[in-house]
């Protein structure tokens, strides 16, 4: 017998990543408010954040 339970949308709450372009830290975006913890700089809005280097997966 199988249960039939659908599976989440996605999850609560969504958090969006950022790279941040004037000092290179990421952050989270909170709110809305696309702009940088560390040196205030405005956060892109598209996603921008990605390895720097191939990561091997095993």
């Amino acid at each position: 017998m199988k249960a039939e339970v659908a599976g989440p949308g996605g999850f609560s709450p969504e958090f969006l990543f950022r790279r941040c372009d004037a000092c290179g830290e990421q952050s989270v975006v909170k709110e809305r408010w696309f702009v940088c913890p560390f040196c205030d700089a405005e956060l892109p809005r598209a996603w921008n954040v990605s390895a720097r280097r191939p990561v091997e997966v095993a």
